[in-house]
């Protein structure tokens, strides 16, 4: 059926991860899950290797989608990490048996492809999770000769989930096929898909966005006396710190 009625813009570049080399939205693909409404899109050039990514527009709840104002944008989704570059085109695909979603989309293995990222692009599946609102939780893009379990339902692989993320303690190096690498310290207390606590002995607390590691920006409340010193560094024993050891 062909569309009819006025066309509108809904969205249009505005971040750093939709605006490398070129401003840049193209690829739109709308769903919903769970009564909620979305469109995902990629972003940046999508002929460097380097560049391409993944945003996602939520409508409001019960609003017109005729409306610019009623979709909230936020990304990447899916960015370079490691040794994959530029996914793109991402589309929701369910299991064999129906209990799991598997992301598919293309990206490249490496930042120098020539002439241009479309000589070396490659079509990629991984497991996907939603959540409860069924927001799309992606992860990193899984690097090139990691093994992966296979989708449920295939070849006698047991039922899955789509409502549970669970990267593993290593995160990021999860990904990467390293299960020992980056592994987390203390008891963590996931609060809700925005954050979660941990609290080592007293010492430190700490708090972590475990659902999706790809947004690059966090925000986080504090309002701590500062004073102390430890016993054996200089740093303040009370204070907010923020730490990455993950360059992409």
């Amino acid at each position: 059926m062909p569309p009819t009625g006025p066309t509108v813009y809904l969205s249009t570049p505005t971040e750093y991860w939709e605006m490398r080399t070129a401003p840049i939205q193209e690829g739109p693909v709308g769903y919903t899950y769970n009564g909620s409404t979305y469109i995902t899109y990629s972003g940046s050039a999508s002929w460097i290797s380097n560049a391409y990514s993944v945003g996602i527009l939520s409508l409001k709840a019960n609003s017109d989608p005729l409306v610019a104002a009623n979709w909230a944008k936020s990304g990447p989704i899916l960015d370079r990490h490691s040794n994959v570059f530029g996914p793109g085109s991402v589309v929701f695909v369910p299991s064999p048996d129906d209990s799991e979603y598997w992301v598919m989309y293309h990206a490249i293995d490496k930042a120098n492809c020539q002439p241009s990222a479309y000589a070396c692009r490659d079509i990629r599946l991984q497991q996907m999770f939603f959540d409860p609102s069924g927001y799309p939780i992606l992860g990193y893009p899984v690097d090139p000769g990691v093994d992966l379990p296979l989708p449920a339902g295939e070849s006698g692989s047991l039922k899955g989930h789509t409502l549970v993320a669970n990267f593993g303690d290593a995160w990021g190096d999860h990904a990467e096929g390293n299960n020992n690498g980056g592994l987390v310290a203390g008891k963590w207390n996931y609060t809700d898909r925005f954050g979660a606590t941990s609290s080592l002995g007293g010492t430190w607390d700490q708090i972590f966005s475990p659902w999706n590691p790809n947004p690059q920006d966090f925000t986080a409340p504090e309002e701590v006396p500062l004073g102390r010193t430890g016993t054996t560094t200089g740093f303040e024993q009370d204070g907010f710190y923020v730490g990455n050891a993950d360059g992409n």
